[in-house]
């Protein structure tokens, strides 16, 4: 980075770093100074808070539509900082929990959100910082989940009321994951639903115990149903879509 300059960057509109060491003193001070952009994609294997709170937290980038910030080796902070709220469309980010909130109120604009979204609280109640707000204008959700429950999933529906898709993975904790009947009644008002190897808590015995949840609704809602059980785990995938 010692040899770039912003200068000739300032009407930079994309811009995408791979595996980069981020570091106040160095890339995110140059990409701050790169107001024009409207999309970033960071896949980071360094400390990443700065970077977050100058693009959401503060704003930092305010014509920025599509934001992707990916960082295995730690958890995305953030700061509730408004009246700054972005103006972000498109979010990949990694979160917990009691944090979504903060990062819900700083972008309220998002139409898609991919998430990995990691609870250390309980599975029957919702705790965050801040009530989660309405997210009215977002209609895309993939989420990537660990420790997560069906409550946490139920209170998350009811913050996104325009929202058509939902893609789901990831570990949950908890009851009622592996039920075909009790999912529906969580998504079936969406236009599609994938999950994609969904791990869950079952006290199912057979493979055909969870499966016959999903196959005897009458609306055929569920479609491509897979399963298997290994101890007491479940593993699913099914696709969802609304007649």
């Amino acid at each position: 980075m010692s040899m770039f300059n912003e200068s000739n960057f300032m009407c930079l509109q994309s811009l995408t770093l791979y595996r980069v060491r981020i570091k106040k003193s160095s890339v995110v001070k140059y990409i701050s100074n790169l107001k024009s952009l409207k999309n970033l994609c960071v896949q980071a294997l360094g400390e990443i808070h700065d970077l977050i709170l100058m693009v959401i937290c503060s704003n930092g980038l305010p014509e920025l539509k599509s934001f992707e910030c990916t960082n295995p080796e730690y958890e995305t902070n953030v700061m509730f900082t408004w009246p700054r709220q972005t103006n972000i469309e498109s979010l990949t980010v990694e979160c917990i929990l009691y944090s979504l909130s903060y990062l819900l109120l700083q972008t309220p604009k998002l139409k898609y959100l991919n998430i990995k979204l990691t609870n250390f609280g309980p599975e029957e109640l919702t705790i965050t910082a801040l009530p989660i707000p309405m997210m009215i204008n977002l209609i895309h959700l993939k989420m990537e989940t660990h420790f997560i429950s069906y409550n946490h999933l139920f209170d998350l529906m009811k913050s996104m009321p325009h929202l058509e898709s939902v893609e789901l993975s990831g570990s949950c904790m908890g009851k009622d994951l592996d039920n075909g009947h009790r999912l529906k009644e969580l998504f079936g008002h969406l236009q599609t639903v994938e999950l994609e190897n969904l791990e869950c808590l079952t006290s199912a015995k057979s493979v055909n115990t969870i499966l016959a949840t999903f196959n005897d609704d009458i609306d055929g809602f569920w479609s491509d149903v897979i399963c298997s059980i290994k101890y007491d785990r479940a593993y699913l995938s099914a696709f969802g879509h609304a007649r």
